[in-house]
């Protein structure tokens, strides 16, 4: 699947938002999800470090959360996530 197809899947489950207040709920409810979801993850590696252990299960949760939240963000300011992407991608240099 590429990103703009997970986008547009992604957008497709979401319930369009009715007003400019409900676009601002589900901005803040996807951001902080998205935080919260880091948190985790960051834990999970930090973890891992001192403890040799890391859920392949667990971590593929977590980072699947992130990315939803990240295309959903993505939906509500209209920005192809893909062509951005892309575009960013070309500007780095191989080290």
């Amino acid at each position: 699947m590429k990103i703009s197809e997970a986008q547009a899947r992604v957008k497709s489950l979401e319930r369009e938002p009715d007003k400019k207040y409900d676009r601002g709920n589900l901005l803040s409810s996807s951001f902080v999800d998205m935080v919260d979801n880091l948190g985790k993850l960051a834990r999970m590696i930090r973890s891992s470090k001192c403890c040799g252990t890391l859920s392949t299960d667990a971590l593929e949760t977590e980072l699947t959360v992130i990315f939803r939240n990240i295309l959903i963000i993505a939906n509500i300011y209209n920005i192809d996530l893909e062509k951005a992407f892309i575009k960013r991608i070309q500007c780095v240099s191989p080290k």
